[in-house]
């Protein structure tokens, strides 16, 4: 229960966090020519912005639109060219083609996402709920919209293609074989057009959406670090009123950790996953004290021991991200193996000799348990992270009537190994 509100808090403040700005270092060009340094709210957007926010560097904010600025470099990020022109409407998803092969368009004035820069061609894209139109700019500077139509034949199931943009692209590849045929079998995709730009340009070409599509492979990394876990073991019981009134020292045990990172990628940059390998000791001591005969002090003992060793993914949200730091919220599910468990049960009440008496010892054994926890990241310069996790009371096993249980709070440091 404990793990299920856990998690719902955690839900909440990701929600609730969601809207934060990401404010990204930016170069604005006007249509006048005119270039202003400054920051945007940066969200990756999945379709094109209609208006980007932008913060001068005296802290004025500006809704910027595409028939203001000629220009938004997002440094590092990609870039936007506000222009008029003419796209099309014509939608080619398989569950929203007709019989209709028109191909409708609207003259607008838009954001276009550069998506591959060179010396012979420049690749833009804009994306919204009905499609993605590319267009190209060549070395003059003209600029036009590529054309694709989807449309149903007249029997209702199937679908026919007329990808009028490998016509309009013939002439870039006239002269060379090798890219005619790279053209012939180039999709309308992202990574396709790329591509076939990229290749007809050379190797100057330019892409910030190139190392883009990348962007999950280069954002994953591994990391490995230190910290402490301090932890409360405790016993319920029905069946031993001892162990169950017991209470135990707080464990301070140190605690490495290794793991791996992998990153959402464009659209989903904020979410993170990691993969976790720890593992630290326990050893705790419980006591219970109680009055036998109206005058003597009988101290129960146990004594708990295990190297508990965990694998455990992690997922997780950037509640807070700019250049400098980012704050990370998540939830792991920790599936632990308890190894080399131990425990000793003693008693000072004395038998008829004098002895102490046996008591019944606790049937610990090693075993497998997954814990839920919740998790907030402090990372600064990239590569250096101070973690803090807490695991509210979760069972450790099942014991017949007793349930060894335990909650934790660990304090860690970790160095990622990333580009």
């Amino acid at each position: 229960m404990k793990g299920r509100i856990t998690l719902l808090f955690l839900m909440i403040t990701i929600i609730a966090t969601a809207q934060q700005k990401n404010w990204v270092s930016a170069e604005i060009t006007y249509k006048s020519g005119e270039k202003v340094e400054g920051k945007v709210d940066y969200k990756e957007w999945v379709n094109n912005p209609q208006i980007i926010v932008f913060s001068t560097a005296s802290g004025s904010m500006i809704n910027l639109t595409p028939g203001q600025v000629k220009i938004v470099d997002i440094k590092g990020s990609d870039i936007y060219k506000g222009v008029l022109i003419k796209r099309y409407n014509n939608k080619i998803e398989n569950s929203q083609v007709t019989e209709d092969d028109d191909e409708p368009f609207i003259e607008d004035t838009i954001f276009l996402r550069l998506l591959s820069s060179g010396p012979k061609l420049k690749l833009y894209s804009y994306k919204d709920d009905i499609k993605t139109n590319y267009f190209i700019e060549d070395s003059t500077a003209n600029l036009f919209a590529l054309r694709y139509v989807r449309f149903l034949l007249k029997d209702g199931t199937q679908i026919d293609d007329k990808p009028i943009y490998k016509n309009q692209l013939q002439r870039f590849v006239i002269n060379d074989s090798k890219n005619q045929r790279l053209l012939l079998n180039t999709r309308w995709k992202d990574d396709e057009m790329i591509k076939l730009v990229k290749t007809i340009n050379g190797s100057s070409d330019f892409s910030y959406a190139e190392n883009d599509l990348n962007k999950t492979k280069k954002n994953s990394y591994f990391f490995a670090g230190a910290g402490i876990t301090i932890l409360n073991f405790g016993i319920t019981s029905s069946s031993n009123p001892y162990w169950n009134g017991m209470s135990f020292n707080t464990n301070y045990s140190p605690t490495a950790m290794i793991g791996y990172h992998i990153n959402g990628g464009r659209n989903m940059s904020r979410f993170g996953m990691n993969l976790v390998l720890s593992g630290f000791n326990i050893n705790t001591t419980g006591k219970y004290y109680w009055i036998k005969n109206g005058n003597e002090t009988i101290t129960e003992t146990l004594i708990y021991k295990s190297f508990d060793l965990s694998l455990s993914p992690e997922f997780e949200y950037s509640i807070l991200k700019n250049e400098s730091f980012e704050i990370h919220l998540g939830i792991g599910f920790k599936i632990t193996s308890s190894l080399g468990v131990n425990s000793n049960y003693t008693t000072t009440e004395l038998n008829i000799t004098g002895q102490p008496l046996n008591r019944e010892q606790l049937a610990t054994q090693n075993g497998t348990f997954i814990h839920t926890y919740a998790f907030g990241e402090f990372n600064f310069l990239k590569r250096n992270t101070f973690k803090l996790a807490f695991c509210p009371s979760q069972k450790v096993e099942d014991i017949g009537a007793t349930k060894p249980h335990q909650q934790y709070i660990m304090l860690g440091y970790y160095f990622s190994f990333r580009k």
